[in-house]
């Protein structure tokens, strides 16, 4: 149930900020080099693996430990 707010609120934000800024450098340089396209598709690539990858997995693994200390504590 979750999911999907989490998928929306973790990737479209930083998304849209990369995308905007490059309809910006377009609107403003008139142009965007093959070499652009590539280093925007990265940064997005990033973006996504960033946000839906490793921020999930850093939560999950400090609640996991959270919660085996917490047990070992009360021990």
């Amino acid at each position: 149930m979750w999911f999907f707010p989490f998928i929306f609120g973790a990737a479209i934000p930083p998304l849209y900020v990369t995308i905007n800024s490059n309809i910006d450098y377009v609107i403003n340089y008139k142009n965007f080099s093959s070499e652009a396209n590539i280093v925007t598709i990265k940064i997005i690539m990033i973006t996504i693996i960033a946000h839906l990858i490793v921020t999930p997995l850093v939560a999950w693994l400090g609640i996991t430990l959270g919660n085996n200390y917490r047990i070992r504590k009360a021990a």
